[in-house]
């Protein structure tokens, strides 16, 4: 009983992915979750390119893991002296954390660990494949069954994608014996339904996206639950969901297929040469895929992995370039600027240059404005902007895509200079390059979008700017992954104009989001925490939850504390509205503390008689006549 408890419960934790036909896209689809069928496929092929030996590195980080139990280290023991790659199914149906810290880690996208265990996800996957090409000769037409239990609102999910596609995030174990399947769907209760999946394996099925196979024969399970197991990434039609008698199961017809949307295909195939599989180190597209999935951390640390091992000048000047980009988002600018200075130094000692070269530079100008724009040196800005269109445009054939991000962040540029017009016909110049050389749903489009919002909100028309806001979201929930951090910016960016338009309640749900992302992607001290702190709080001022909003008043001074310099103005503000917001409350005592810092600071910064000062005096001395 127990081990079938363990594995119900494994059963129970299999991520579905639901793609959607991406030739009906429209702004109102809230729900996309094609990109984790994406990024799963294109994190599939960079472990099976890796080819290094990690058998002592996942070793390590299990030990870690497991420090405080000792059966896994016991387990971990075993593994460390008796593993073969051809006995990986064995060790994957072992009651053990194994399969369960691999599926966690494939459900959730969880690069960090997939990386550290990745010998095994290749042995497992290439041990399946091995069975397939044995066993296929021997297809018939067959039908296998997989029993669990699923959450209304994953069963409703499935219920609303009747005749489409769904893909499987992990590892997938059926069974041919239907008996097996009914144990582990059990019955429905209130929170859960009972399912039972029939899967159809067409014998005419030829090529697949991952491996399945008999696993009867290296099974720690034996001839018992006669299983089959599928690799991760297996893609099935729905084709039918029925009940045939009230409080069984419900019946989920799938069929075995290796078909999923043009578009989508496009979109993969977009990325995959992108982030150049097969062509570059496996650690390399590994780190260009952490940055596009918005995981910017393991993406330094495979990048400086690969810097490593580059041996060509050319590939490190590449991977330099990346590494600033990456720092860049984080806003460690110190750092970005080492990095892009450093590359931009190499490319001058370059004998010999290529087109790409140019390219490559041009790129890197680009990286150096972003970071100029971010310490608002708006001339510098230009000035590096100006050089990376001019390199381009002295080639016979200019890199579009550098010429977008050049338009873009000029629109940017014109945009907080309040040159809408300039701003808007540099926007209009990105998006009809992107439009040209991308897939519909790319994420740098969505970006376009997202800018082209912003000047409608200044320009307080805020309709326009929703239509736009609401593309831009969209595209990006159905490329990126719904915890990138741009889609933070979607969502705080639609705060912002349903705030302007006095619709506070919904201002905030959306800010919570973005706020949530954050939370989980970016650094604690990150600055855009303090941008969305400040938009919680005047949100709850609005709203008159003045104790919500002195609880980020707080969070908003630490991070200022940290990151600003200890001249910074905001540090003053900040201390005289949190003393504006106790005494509000009739905190008098904090207040009085709050509103004195306010006075030291103003006095130390600008001098006892400046009219800050003055102004946070008088302040500190209402507040001490209401004690």
């Amino acid at each position: 009983m127990l081990r079938l408890n363990i594995r119900r419960t494994e059963q129970e934790t299999v991520s579905f992915n639901f793609i959607d036909d991406l030739s009906s896209f429209s702004s109102n689809q809230t729900n996309k979750q094609e990109a984790a069928f994406m990024y799963m496929q294109l994190l599939k092929d960079i472990f099976i390119e890796m080819k290094d030996d990690s058998k002592s590195e996942m070793i390590l980080f299990c030990r870690q893991q497991y420090a405080d139990n000792y059966y896994a280290l016991q387990f971990i023991n075993d593994f460390e002296q008796n593993y073969e790659s051809h006995q990986a199914i064995n060790w994957y149906t072992r009651e053990s954390f194994l399969y369960k810290i691999l599926n966690k880690a494939l459900r959730t996208q969880d690069i960090e660990v997939l990386y550290k265990i990745r010998i095994f996800i290749r042995n497992l996957h290439f041990h399946l494949l091995e069975c397939f090409h044995e066993q296929k000769n021997n297809s018939t037409t067959r039908l296998l069954y997989r029993g669990q239990r699923m959450s209304n609102s994953e069963f409703r999910k499935i219920q609303n994608n009747k005749g489409g596609l769904l893909s499987i995030s992990n590892f997938f174990s059926t069974t041919e014996d239907k008996s097996v399947a009914m144990i582990y769907a059990g019955i429905s209760n209130d929170d859960e339904i009972a399912m039972m999946f029939e899967i159809k394996i067409e014998s005419s099925l030829t090529e697949i996206t991952s491996p399945f196979a008999n696993i009867q024969e290296f099974s720690n399970f034996g001839q018992a639950e006669k299983e089959w197991l599928f690799s991760f990434g297996c893609v099935f039609r729905i084709v039918d969901i029925k009940q045939n008698i009230d409080n069984q199961p419900w019946y989920i017809h799938l069929v075995l297929t290796n078909e999923f949307d043009k578009q989508l295909k496009m979109m993969t195939e977009h990325f995959r040469s992108d982030i150049s599989i097969g062509l570059l180190l496996p650690i390399h597209s590994l780190g260009k895929l952490s940055y596009k999935m918005g995981i910017y951390m393991p993406a330094i640390e495979y990048y400086e992995m690969a810097l490593k091992s580059e041996s060509s000048w050319r590939g490190k000047i590449m991977i330099l370039k990346e590494i600033g980009q990456t720092y860049e988002r984080l806003a460690l600018f110190d750092n970005a600027l080492a990095c892009f200075s450093k590359a931009i130094t190499m490319h001058e000692k370059l004998n010999d240059k290529q087109t790409n070269d140019y390219h490559r530079l041009a790129a890197t100008y680009v990286g150096m404005a972003a970071i100029f724009t971010a310490k608002q040196d708006k001339n510098q800005s230009l000035n590096y902007l100006n050089e990376a269109l001019n390199t381009e445009i002295k080639l016979e054939q200019p890199n579009k895509e550098t010429l977008l991000n050049c338009y873009n962040d000029i629109g940017f540029i014109h945009f907080t200079e309040q040159k809408y017009d300039e701003s808007l016909f540099n926007y209009q110049k990105a998006l009809d390059i992107g439009i040209e050389i991308y897939p519909a749903t790319h994420p740098d489009i969505g970006t376009i979008y997202m800018n082209i919002g912003n000047v409608y909100q200044a320009q307080k028309r805020y309709e326009d700017a929703l239509e736009n806001m609401r593309k831009s979201l969209d595209i990006q929930l159905t490329s990126l992954p719904v915890d990138h951090p741009d889609v933070a910016r979607s969502f705080n960016n639609i705060s912002g104009i349903y705030h302007s338009m006095g619709h506070y309640e919904d201002a905030l749900t959306y800010c919570k989001n973005a706020l949530n992302i954050y939370m989980k992607r970016m650094p604690e001290n990150h600055p855009n925490r303090a941008v969305l702190y400040n938009n919680m709080i005047e949100l709850y001022d609005k709203l008159g939850q003045l104790n919500e909003s002195l609880d980020y008043q707080y969070k908003k001074l630490d991070i200022y504390l940290a990151t600003l310099q200890p001249d910074d103005a905001k540090i003053g503000i900040t201390y005289n509205t949190i003393a504006a917001t106790l005494a509000a409350l009739r905190r008098f005592d904090e207040a009085a503390e709050y509103a004195l810092k306010a006075v030291d600071f103003t006095t130390r910064v600008f001098g006892a008689n400046h009219p800050a000062t003055k102004t946070c005096a008088k302040n500190l001395e209402e507040i001490l006549n209401c004690q």
